[in-house]
């Protein structure tokens, strides 16, 4: 159960589950001032494998040998995925196409932030996390929260920590 105390986030786990995942059957409180907690932030999963170089050991003039070649895409290879989760479950996710922009997320957050919070069953009564990415920041993006969303808070960026989410984003891409 993860609770805010005052001004320093504390984490308690009560479960009497032996699963503790985020997915799994533990329940994850998060409560500020009564209200639920609702995180929001996009991930990028590589569908193939990751960006990074690969170092491979092999025998001398095998480079070539089937065994030794990997599979890749020249263009594309991964998918950028937007998503929100409360102490109620998991909310939509919906899938990113291209680079987004402070139009692309105002749209998302039109289509699907609301709905999330219905499906969930706290419409009226969470207060919306996101972190300090800067298409965050703009007037259109700030004008449409401060009138359709009950109250917004921002984590600092790369927060693991503070926004749950994170810590979903890496379980889902260990497990993919």
């Amino acid at each position: 159960m993860a609770e805010w105390q005052g001004k320093s986030p504390t984490l308690v786990r009560s479960t009497g589950n032996r699963d503790c995942s985020l997915l799994g059957t533990m329940k994850m409180k998060m409560l500020l001032g009564g209200m639920t907690s609702f995180f929001s932030d996009e991930s990028k999963f590589n569908v193939f494998d990751s960006d990074c170089k690969i170092n491979v050991w092999r025998k001398k003039n095998t480079e070539l040998g089937m065994k030794n070649l990997k599979p890749t895409l020249k263009h594309g290879g991964s998918i950028m995925i937007w998503g929100c989760i409360s102490a109620a479950g998991v909310g939509e996710m919906t899938r990113i196409e291209g680079i987004m922009k402070k139009e692309d997320y105002l749209h998302i957050l039109k289509q699907h932030l609301h709905k999330s919070a219905e499906k969930l069953g706290i419409r009226d009564t969470f207060k919306f996390y996101q972190d300090n990415d800067p298409k965050r920041k703009f007037h259109i993006v700030k004008s449409w929260l401060l009138y359709k969303c009950p109250k917004v808070l921002e984590t600092p960026p790369q927060s693991h920590d503070l926004n749950p989410i994170e810590n979903l984003w890496a379980q889902l891409k260990s497990r993919t």
